[in-house]
């Protein structure tokens, strides 16, 4: 069975790409397993701007559930959001592929002492308070971003974490969200993924079948798979 892999939709943000994102759960192979990992809604209680276009892609993966697997990974946004109808979704902290792949949202790996912790949430909700006066969704990446060397850091330290948990645990590859930073990266014999974020103009998948994963754009079909 193929897995198709994305993260942080955030629906509900004035970045989501909500008819972008209904289109590609339409478009799946009938009976691949489609896993979100991570800050599917933009935030825990609230789906506000595009209430509308939030609640129909919600319910679409109810739908989508009783056809085929969907496995919702909790992400920092997300961790206490339940939709009104989950049909089938199964809502999970991490998910895995035998030993060949583990899934998880990532953030737990970038998570500072509880003091510093604090500050950052306090600061967080500031940003967010003063966004929304103008209209705006407060993403943390996309500031980041504008500190390239800062932002490389958090990536990297993602990425070391993430393999060093797959290594001691023995899986070959894992795969984490949250950094909003699509790549793939070896190191010392476990690949890293990060499938990125559909808040950016190219949100990316991994697709995982029998032999292979790799990490493709949206709306490049990727060649076909080998069995």
């Amino acid at each position: 069975m193929q897995t198709h892999v994305i993260s942080d939709i955030h629906l509900g943000s004035t970045e989501a790409q909500h008819e972008r994102f209904m289109d590609f759960v339409r478009g799946l192979p009938a009976g691949a397993c489609l896993v979100l990992n991570g800050d599917v809604v933009n935030h825990a209680t609230k789906l506000q701007p595009g209430q509308a276009e939030s609640t129909a892609a919600l319910r679409l993966l109810a739908e989508e559930s009783h056809r085929r697997p969907v496995i919702w990974i909790r992400g920092n946004n997300d961790a206490t959001f339940h939709p009104d109808d989950p049909g089938a979704i199964r809502f999970v902290d991490h998910y895995a592929i035998e030993h060949r792949l583990y899934i998880c949202h990532g953030h737990r790996f970038l998570a500072p002492p509880p003091p510093v912790q604090w500050l950052l949430q306090r600061i967080g909700r500031a940003c967010e308070r003063l966004c929304a006066r103008r209209m705006h969704t407060f993403h943390t990446s996309a500031y980041l971003r504008r500190v390239a060397p800062l932002y490389r850091l958090v990536c990297s330290r993602q990425a070391h974490a993430a393999t060093a948990y797959a290594r001691h645990h023995g899986y070959s590859a894992v795969a984490c969200g949250h950094t909003h930073n699509a790549e793939t990266r070896p190191m010392r014999g476990v690949t890293f993924f990060n499938t990125g974020s559909w808040t950016d103009s190219a949100p990316h998948q991994l697709i995982v079948g029998d032999q292979t994963m790799a990490l493709h754009p949206i709306g490049n079909p990727p060649a076909p798979l080998p069995l």
